[in-house]
């Protein structure tokens, strides 16, 4: 029986916060994966794991370099994927990922002799470039685009074949969508050709073998974590998680105290299991300290675990006080309006640093913490 507070140390620790990693590559490492529909939330995620850089050093390192890619990944989310991680969630995914680009092309009836012909002017087209769509579309033959349409319900919907077919190859990790912006937080919306920056991505494995790997990082970095947490994580059936779980070497189970149920950790992080004086850290929402688990009890005071997850399953932005969830903040009127959940805190000096360091990495500018109890 381990305590939470060994346990939401350990996790902090190995996810980069309480010592920040060197730079957003070993950030990005350490987490495997993210949600990555939101840039600023997105790249403040890699900001507070990491030491001296800024948000347009996180961007560059993002959308241009060699350690990470933002892709479909696990349930079809757009996420932030380590170099690392890409065998593996290519892998798992590839069967869905496949079966969501062929219901794309059928649904707006592109066929595949069509699919092919764009595919292949497109990837010519692009070659060693970034291209946004309207760029695209014009260096390709004219006689090759063409406007269609699909109705869905009783809309009409209008697109061309060249920005569906370039979906699908999204779809297939063949095309990387994005680029680097004027702004850190832009997305101009370039494409540009995957096998350019990461050589082609072929499956390494079985799916079972690429779900036995997901199984190994992901207790390492966020265990202790129940079969129903992986399972949430990768969207894998909940008896395919446990039996990953179960039959992957360096994984013991344990039982945390007042939290119920079985939790699955690495035997590594089972031997120096303690906690510490915690930092007072800021998330942005959706932060894998939080949306990486189904079972939030460990960190989430109970009365307050509905003020957290959103109804289409997004995390909120929230405070950390001693590796707990203690509120929630958000930037309003050129502030940092933070809510504790109850009243005044011994650490409400950090509390205020930690929000003002936020609200200049959004904003860049100093901002004002605003603290309510």
């Amino acid at each position: 029986m381990h305590s939470k507070d060994a346990v939401n140390y350990n996790v902090m620790e190995r996810q980069g916060l309480i010592e920040p990693f060197k730079g957003p590559a070993e950030a990005m490492r350490a987490l495997g994966l993210i949600d990555a529909s939101l840039l600023p939330a997105t790249y403040y995620a890699l900001f507070i794991r990491s030491k001296n850089v800024g948000p347009a050093a996180i961007a560059e390192e993002a959308q241009a370099g060699r350690h990470m890619a933002r892709l479909p990944g696990l349930k079809g989310t757009l996420q932030l994927i380590s170099r690392e991680m890409m065998s593996s969630v290519y892998s798992f995914t590839q069967e869905d990922r496949e079966d969501r680009a062929r219901a794309l092309l059928r649904g707006w009836g592109i066929g595949p002799d069509e699919h092919d012909r764009v595919r292949q002017a497109i990837i010519a087209a692009l070659g060693g470039k970034e291209k946004t769509l309207p760029q695209l579309k014009n260096s390709l033959p004219a006689s090759l685009p063409r406007e269609i349409a699909r109705r869905r319900g009783k809309r009409l919907e209008r697109s061309t074949n060249i920005a569906v077919v370039a979906q699908a190859m999204g779809q297939r990790w063949e095309l990387l969508r994005g680029g680097v912006g004027r702004s850190p937080f832009e997305d101009p919306g370039r494409y540009s050709l995957f096998e350019r920056r990461f050589g082609r991505m072929r499956p390494d494995g079985s799916k079972s073998e690429a779900l036995g790997a997901l199984a190994r990082h992901y207790v390492d970095r966020y265990g202790p974590a129940s079969a129903e947490d992986f399972s949430y994580w990768t969207g894998a059936p909940a008896g395919d998680a446990r039996r990953a779980l179960e039959l992957t070497p360096g994984i013991s189970q344990v039982e945390i105290e007042a939290v119920p149920g079985t939790f699955f950790i690495a035997e590594d992080a089972l031997k120096s299991l303690h906690a510490e004086t915690f930092p007072v850290r800021l998330l942005a929402s959706d932060d894998p300290y939080v949306k990486a688990y189904a079972q939030r009890g460990r960190f989430v005071p109970a009365p307050y675990s509905g003020a957290i997850m959103g109804r289409f399953g997004e995390s909120a932005s929230v405070v950390l006080v001693d590796g707990m969830v203690g509120g929630t903040w958000r930037l309003e009127d050129d502030k940092c309006q933070v809510d504790l959940f109850s009243g005044p805190v011994s650490k409400e000096k950090e509390v205020r640093m930690a929000a003002e360091a936020a609200g200049r990495f959004f904003t860049g500018k100093a901002v004002e913490a605003a603290i309510k109890f």
